[in-house]
């Protein structure tokens, strides 16, 4: 009788040890909606070295995993609905091994999608998914970037999902990733943003165009390209979402990721597990898509590549349209609104601006102005007796647009003057009576006799006359302003 109660509480202390000793892996719920990723923790009662993850739906087994894997935090994301087992093969830091499991139920209610339209390259979900002769899962970082800015401008539906878009840009992808001048480029022409073949690579312009509402995409690390959308508040650093940030973290040099905590401070990230939103898949062997912080040198240093929103409306009886300015004036400018050029009223015009009313900057400089960023770098010429739209008047320069990009101007080169300016008359440029050939007039840049000629306008051109002083006219058209002959004007 003792020995058989001996023997009993000795198979009990076994059992209670054999217990201890177990590895458990453990959902956070019993149920998920599709597409909705599932985090699984792996504990034991003693140091885990690594482990190995299987996945089985309904008896069948849907991924193995060959090589160890050190992580004990993982997700995995579902992608058919039914009842799911993870199995994980533990082996402790004594290298005793153990397996545990455990079950899930993924319904087949879709889970909402991400207002922060955040992609995760590598959750398991895009293999498969074909972009030109690779998959998004290996090749897709700059298809993923461009649909963050797409939404980001506004631009909603299945067209603008990376799948869609692999589909519709395959022929983007080349031999060592994919051509993305050449995508932004077309991407610009089907989705009406504006674009160009340069990088920016100044930090005061690329300060300045956050400012102006665009946003950009960059090779962050050779062969991989994320999205910059924001401006931190000191002006030193930016924010980036990135489909694939196992692949920057592993060919980042000279520079550092960020995360940004709730009281404002930004602390160095030296693993992206220190990321609290981070999600380490098990079946890629990789994090999902992450939002942090870089340096804006480092950014500005590699360059980004301009996507801009439309800065121009006008006003029609249905609305408001995007336009594309082809000459300005304060009286009428003319404009491109769905590819047809049309002429219009200024005042009806729409753009943002600091100003109380609109305005427009009169070019006035005896010299070829010099078009500056913020920072006092030069990054164009405006011809004298142009005229341009005004955005903010500031201390010592004036902030305006010119072939729809942001400036500076220093006021000694400009004039503000008031849209709609008094009342215009029309004429006709004309010499001896002649208003067809090719002749030209020239106008001035003040009713001096003496003053310097600024530029000409074709015989036949129509101007608005503006005002007479010291026998000169004030007129404007074609985008320019200036002093012309009342002899070379022919009024309506």
């Amino acid at each position: 009788m003792k020995k058989c109660f001996f023997t009993a509480c000795l198979l009990l202390l076994l059992i209670s040890a054999a217990a201890l000793g177990e590895a458990a892996v453990s959902p956070e719920r019993a149920a998920y909606a599709l597409g909705e990723a599932v985090r699984l923790t792996v504990t034991g009662d003693r140091a885990i070295k690594h482990c190995r993850y299987t996945v089985t739906l309904d008896d069948k087994v849907l991924f193995q995993q060959k090589s160890n894997d050190k992580h004990t935090d993982v997700y995995y994301l579902p992608r058919q609905p039914g009842t799911y087992r993870i199995d994980a093969a533990v082996t402790f830091a004594d290298k005793k091994k153990e397996t545990a499991s455990c079950e899930f139920l993924v319904t087949e209610l879709e889970a909402l999608e991400a207002a922060d339209g955040l992609y995760s390259q590598k959750d398991g979900s895009w293999h498969g998914v074909k972009y030109g002769s690779e998959q998004l899962e290996k090749s897709g970082c700059a298809i993923f970037t461009l649909s963050n800015a797409l939404h980001a401008l506004g631009h909603t539906g299945e067209e603008t999902e990376p799948a869609a878009l692999a589909s519709r840009y395959g022929y983007c992808l080349i031999q060592g990733g994919t051509s993305n001048v050449r995508l932004i480029t077309q991407a610009s022409r089907d989705f009406d943003f504006v674009t160009q073949s340069a990088l920016v690579k100044s930090e005061a312009g690329i300060r300045d165009l956050i400012r102006d509402g665009a946003v950009f995409t960059f090779s962050i690390v050779r062969g991989h390209i994320a999205f910059v959308c924001e401006l931190s508040g000191d002006g030193t650093k930016v924010r980036v979402i990135d489909s694939a940030p196992s692949a920057t973290m592993e060919r980042i040099k000279k520079s550092s990721l960020y995360r940004l905590d709730e009281a404002g401070n930004f602390t160095e990230v030296e693993d992206l597990s220190e990321f609290p939103e981070g999600k380490y898949y098990f079946e890629t062997g990789q994090y999902g898509g992450l939002t942090y912080w870089l340096d804006l040198s480092y950014v500005a240093k590699r360059g980004v590549r301009i996507i801009q929103p439309g800065w121009l409306k006008v006003k029609t009886d249905s609305g408001e349209e995007d336009a594309e300015l082809v000459a300005f004036g304060t009286v009428e400018s003319a404009v491109q609104v769905n590819g047809e050029t049309k002429v219009l009223p200024t005042g009806s015009l729409i753009w943002k601006a600091e100003t109380e009313a609109p305005a427009a900057v009169y070019v006035v400089s005896k010299k070829t102005a010099l078009l500056l960023d913020s920072g006092g770098t030069q990054i164009d010429r405006v011809p004298r007796g142009a005229l341009l739209p005004l955005i903010a008047q500031e201390e010592e320069r004036f902030c305006v647009r010119f072939e729809g990009r942001l400036g500076f101007l220093s006021l000694e080169d400009g004039e503000a003057v008031s849209i709609p300016p008094q009342e215009a008359k029309e004429g006709t440029v004309h010499i001896n009576g002649t208003v067809s050939g090719k002749s030209n007039v020239g106008f001035r840049r003040s009713p001096l006799s003496n003053s310097t000629q600024i530029g000409y306008w074709p015989t036949g051109t129509k101007v608005w006359v503006l005002e007479e002083e010291d026998g000169f006219l004030l007129a404007e058209a074609e985008g320019k302003r200036g002093w012309i002959l009342p002899k070379n004007v022919q009024m309506e």
